[in-house]
């Protein structure tokens, strides 16, 4: 959406760029090493997850620590939210 925010649905062309990326960590079609890797190929600001709601609380807490570490050395920050919580783009 005009440069802002991307969802890139189930696919992991890069075919834009944005501020904002919503993206699937885990999933039966990608795994975190590769959807870490599309995030570094579209260079959004920020990552939003989705597609987590199979996980606990402990799992999302889990691969949120390991998506959020990877991503920073992409300087790529991970939006930490919680079931319910909101965030402005």
């Amino acid at each position: 959406v005009d440069g802002v925010f991307t969802h890139p649905g189930d696919s992991q062309q890069v075919s834009t760029t944005a501020e904002v990326m919503a993206l699937p960590l885990m999933a039966p079609w990608t795994s975190l090493t590769a959807a870490v890797g599309f995030a570094a190929r579209v260079k959004p600001r920020l990552v939003i997850p989705i597609h987590d709601f199979f996980m606990s609380a402990s799992g999302r807490q889990m691969v949120g620590g390991f998506a959020a570490s990877a991503l920073s050395a992409h300087d790529i920050e991970l939006a930490r939210l919680d079931w319910g919580d909101s965030i402005t783009v």
